[in-house]
């Protein structure tokens, strides 16, 4: 009798446990859009790094835009490349398949801002400096505007610089709130890539919309003919990320949303290349 009712105080001891564990499964606590943004750039990284291709299609979006700079020496011009998606997953099968990459080799991941639909950051890899824009399509973020450039020189950033990209953001913005296209004509490169997302309210899926730079000069001709669309304090804030000596990182505060852009020189003027807006996110 004795044994019986301990082997039955046993079991009434576990009961509980059991119950408590099969009927309250472990919550799964969800990725942050900050922690999801750098899962992605880290797979683009890694996939070069690694042979590891599959991560280069799940991160770069089909439509990437990519451009880099580079060059033997630094007394050299530099040379412009362009990049699809399709030829950068190639690249990934082969860039380090002899292994002979350090195994130290740099993939710091510097996120500048992540917003509710669109992100900015800047990645150093053993190749250079990328600067990204990244996207989210149905709850994935995809990095879809990519500028690079080799290491610059030691000390090369000039304040010079700084105040031609400042100028030459301070043309799009300007040109587009006082009807002046010749001032997007000179600023923005005439093979722009430019993607933006739109909605009319906050509860509403957002839009994605393309536009070319001809499009941008038509736009800049009609957008604030009436000249009421635009209020006399319309803000126009340029955040200068980074600035090296081929490429630089911006954001814009406009009045029609947030606006990322990556700027690249040619021939001694800066010219916008990228450009990645959404509307003014809700306030958190």
């Amino acid at each position: 009798m004795r044994r019986l009712l301990f082997v039955l105080a046993l079991v009434l001891m576990f009961v509980p446990a059991v119950s408590a564990e099969t009927t309250q499964p472990k919550e799964s606590k969800a990725m942050s859009d900050e922690d999801a943004v750098y899962a992605a750039v880290l797979d683009y990284v890694e996939g070069l790094y690694e042979v590891a291709p599959e991560r280069i299609e799940r991160s770069v979006h089909p439509e990437l835009a990519k451009r880099g700079f580079v060059r033997r020496q630094d007394s050299d011009p530099y040379v412009e490349r362009k990049l699809t998606q399709p030829q950068l997953v190639d690249i990934a099968k082969t860039y380090n398949k002899d292994g002979n990459l350090s195994a130290d080799a740099p993939k710091e991941i510097t996120i500048y801002e992540v917003l509710d639909q669109t992100a900015s950051v800047k990645l150093v890899g053993e190749w250079g400096l990328d600067y990204m824009q990244l996207a989210k399509y149905d709850g994935q973020w995809k990095i879809v505007n990519v500028m690079w450039q080799q290491f610059p020189p030691a000390g090369s950033q000039m304040k010079a610089d700084e105040d031609a990209v400042r100028a030459a953001v301070l043309d799009y913005v300007e040109g587009v709130y006082d009807v002046a296209p010749e001032r997007i004509e000179r600023s923005v490169h005439p093979e722009m890539a430019k993607r933006g997302f739109a909605r009319r309210q906050d509860s509403d899926p957002y839009t994605e919309l393309k536009m070319t730079q001809p499009q941008l000069v038509e736009l800049a001709k009609n957008y604030n003919k009436d000249g009421k669309r635009v209020p006399a304090d319309a803000p126009k804030e340029v955040i200068i990320y980074e600035v090296l000596n081929q490429t630089a990182s911006i954001k814009l505060i406009a009045s029609w949303g947030i606006d990322y852009m990556h700027l690249a020189k040619y021939d001694g003027q800066w010219k916008i290349v990228n450009v990645m807006w959404q509307r003014h996110p809700p306030e958190a």
